[in-house]
């Protein structure tokens, strides 16, 4: 189809509109307004890192000063709230033990040059900061592990005797490519903490380095793309964020210029604090349970094993040739190694959780150690579901045995590493001669006399964070057994209940079913042995008349009750834990469902009843109350007839008004005032009931659900009294009860009776 003059003109423009809009949404995502490689001072033939550094302060001329007062920089910390001093110069973990004495090993990943002495500050030189190491982007920079941070300046056989050389870097090509720091760069250390790819953290590794979105949503390139200081914001090269005091509460919210608290390393400074805009039930989650919990199912989930165990006392066995040796498992993991002990490793590994309000004391060398109740915690971790700024966390919990002092009680300074001497267990296998050396560089206290003791030590995860289709389900918490069984202070639905009520309440329905079946059982005997067969042809030709009994509104409101409250019943102890059919998640939303539609019907059934007068079918009266108990207990087996003749006037026999006045001024009330309760306690603070605990309203809430199945199984039963099983259950179906005419039938003064619609 030809289009006209004016047409074509308009798609033209439109054409040209769209193009000219997509260029100019193409902008360049460099954000660097500098090309390195136009610098002269960086064509430079360097010999060495500092060289490099001097190069870079020519015009970056503060960003070593800067970084000097950084964690980073220092290693050390000063914790405001426990007073400790900090930092990987002074504490002992659950891996190598400690820096000291190992330095020219474990500051191959500090951020400078030349720092071989933890007993010493890092060197001052300005140009031994390391600027390479974060902002390198062409991947080709890299550490000699035993050279106290410096790289390799010449070729080198690695492992020696392989016949394997590796050349040094060219340092004048890396920087003229540097650039914003990648995640690259901060897992040259991060991801390979305590001696291999992820060993340390668990949830750090170098699968995030080009993580899939299911591994994690954020690092992802098919998610949100980020890298590390994306979340770990800067200012003056010192990045927020660290394990030694975590912001295990963000209060604050969303992060934005004149409300800040300068970083983005919490949830909540990019997604809020009610995150989850269409289930307000999650986001009373938020203000005790930390995201993570729920959106970090597994860590080590990227196809890198972690530690999960470390046997120090092991080590140091050689083969019969008196050489180490190794055995690894079956996906290449080490199950043993001579120079380090025995391990174990894990894949996906469920997270351990623990209340955590951020503040984290570590055992320090020099602290007295409870040796008759390990295991020791290398570092321990404060908070309790009383303490307001606690929320439940996901941990690594590294568990091992590591040597101490059988005297002084003191965790020992293990001396693994040494370059030029056999001094080190790494060389010499012998554990006395590695501790002594140990002690002695760190300058602690030392019997001479070890041992090996079972540590522990926690790492919080907050990396490998999944999608939210991929995050923890209710019932995965919810649960007898579940993910949250070992955290306490509190009470939890699905997995917490009173052993007391529970036997009781099951006893009361126990029995009520076995008193129902020996009552049947006895009057089904009895009947057989007292109904003589002139007795049988009288009953079966007595006269009936239709009588009717119950209106529609009344049959509805009946069976639409009576099938919500099964449905209440038998969702509400699936919630309660005690079967497992639909789950948690299911049964929950459907609990709810019921019970707003069985408010909204008990509204209109309580507007029909007053309105209609109704209501006076349930006030109590004694009178034939004595006749129908003994009928119950004694008529029903003898043949006898109902003393009580109900009308459209008078539904209920005294016992049953009894019945329904206990369903409707006890059980009822206690039911829906501890499920209004139970269901709105996310909000008790607003609504003024804060000081109730859950527990106290779970449990009445759970007991009265207890005497509400006791009267539906006993109300089912009595459904059975009638001349048949279906004399009782048809009236409520058709409206209309058909009966045995008796002689006062005739007599008596009848009223007009509202017609079965």
């Amino acid at each position: 189809m030809m289009l006209s003059v004016s047409k074509r003109l308009w798609l033209g423009l439109m054409v040209a509109v769209a193009l000219l809009s997509t260029n100019a949404l193409a902008i360049d995502t460099k954000s660097s307004t500098a090309d390195h490689s136009q610098f002269d001072v960086l064509k430079a033939p360097f010999g060495s890192g500092p060289e490099v550094t001097t190069a870079c302060l020519s015009c970056h001329t503060e960003s070593a000063k800067q970084l000097q007062d950084t964690l980073h920089w220092n290693w050390e910390y000063q914790h405001p709230e426990t007073d400790q001093t900090l930092g990987k110069r002074h504490v002992v973990n659950s891996f190598c033990g400690s820096v000291k004495s190992n330095e020219p090993r474990c500051t191959s990943c500090h951020i400078g040059f030349g720092w071989d002495d933890m007993q010493q500050a890092p060197p001052k030189a300005e140009n031994r900061v390391d600027c390479l190491v974060c902002h390198d982007t062409t991947g080709e920079y890299w550490k000699l592990p035993t050279a106290a941070g410096h790289p390799i300046y010449q070729a080198i056989e690695q492992p020696a005797g392989s016949g394997i050389w590796k050349q040094p870097p060219n340092l004048s090509h890396i920087a003229q490519h540097v650039g914003e720091t990648q995640r690259e760069n901060c897992g040259a250390c991060h991801f390979s903490g305590g001696g291999a790819d992820g060993v340390k953290h668990g949830d750090l590794d170098s699968s995030l380095i080009n993580p899939s979105r299911s591994l994690d949503v954020h690092m992802s390139p098919d998610g949100a793309n980020f890298t590390c200081s994306e979340c770990h914001t800067t200012s003056a090269h010192n990045v927020t964020g660290s394990r030694y005091s975590t912001n295990a509460r963000d209060t604050l919210g969303i992060d934005t210029p004149g409300h800040t608290d300068h970083t983005r390393a919490s949830c909540e400074s990019c997604h809020g604090l009610a995150p989850h805009p269409n289930t307000s039930k999650l986001n009373d989650h938020v203000n005790r349970v930390a995201c993570q919990t729920c959106h970090i199912p597994e860590f080590a989930r990227g196809g890198i094993a972690t530690k999960t165990w470390w046997d120090w006392s092991t080590a140091g066995q050689l083969d019969e040739q008196g050489k180490p040796f190794a055995v690894l498992d079956e996906n290449g993991n080490p199950d043993y190694l001579s120079i380090k002990g025995d391990f174990k490793h894990g894949l996906n590994v469920e997270p351990e959780y623990r209340w955590f309000d951020g503040e984290v004391r570590y055992t320090l060398e020099d602290e007295k150690l409870d040796v008759d109740n390990p295991p020791i915690q290398v570092n321990s971790i404060a908070g309790s579901y009383l303490d307001p700024k606690a929320r439940i966390w996901p941990f690594k919990i590294m568990r091992g045995k590591q040597p101490y002092d059988t005297k002084y009680k003191t965790l020992l300074v293990t001396h693994v590493y040494s370059p030029d001497d056999d001094s080190a267990l790494w060389s010499n296998y012998d554990w006395a001669k590695a501790l002594k050396a140990g002690t002695d560089a760190a300058e602690q206290p030392y019997s001479g006399h070890f041992d090996f003791i079972e540590t522990q030590m926690y790492w919080p995860l907050a990396h490998m964070v999944a999608p939210a289709t991929d995050a923890l389900q209710c019932g995965q918490c919810h649960a007898r057994d579940g993910r949250l069984a070992a955290v306490s202070g509190f009470y939890l639905p699905g997995r917490d209940h009173h052993a007391v009520l529970d036997t009781l309440g099951w006893a009361a329905v126990i029995l009520v079913l076995l008193g129902s079946a020996l009552h049947g059982m006895w009057r089904v005997a009895s009947g057989r042995n007292n109904m003589a067969p002139n007795m049988k042809s009288k009953i079966t030709h007595t006269p009936t008349k239709p009588t009717v009994m119950f209106t529609r509104f009344e049959r509805f409101w009946h069976w639409s009750q009576a099938l919500l409250i099964i449905v209440l019943l038998f969702s509400g102890f699936d919630v309660h834990g005690t079967y497992h059919v639909l789950g948690f998640s299911k049964a929950v939303p459907l609990h709810n469902m019921a019970a707003y539609a069985l408010i909204a019907l008990w509204v209109l059934a309580i507007f029909w009843h007053f309105t209609t007068g109704q209501w006076r079918q349930y006030l109590p009266t004694t009178h034939q109350l004595g006749a129908v108990i003994h009928y119950y207990l004694v008529g029903t087996f003898t043949g006898a007839k109902h003393p009580f003749r109900p009308t459209s006037q008078a539904k209920h026999n005294p016992l049953q008004r009894l019945a329904y006045l206990w369903l409707k001024l006890m059980i009822s009330p206690l039911i829906w005032g501890s499920g209004l309760l139970y269901l709105f306690y996310g909000q008790r603070h607003q609504l003024g009931y804060a000081n109730i605990p859950l527990e106290y309203i779970a449990l009445t809430h759970t007991a009265t659900a207890f005497m509400m199945l006791v009267f539906l199984i006993a109300h089912l039963y009595m459904l059975t009294m009638g001349s048949s099983v279906w004399s009782s259950i048809k009236p409520m179906i058709t409206g209309v009860e058909v009966r045995e005419t008796r002689e006062e039938d005739h007599t008596a003064t009848h009223k007009e009776q509202p017609k079965a619609d």
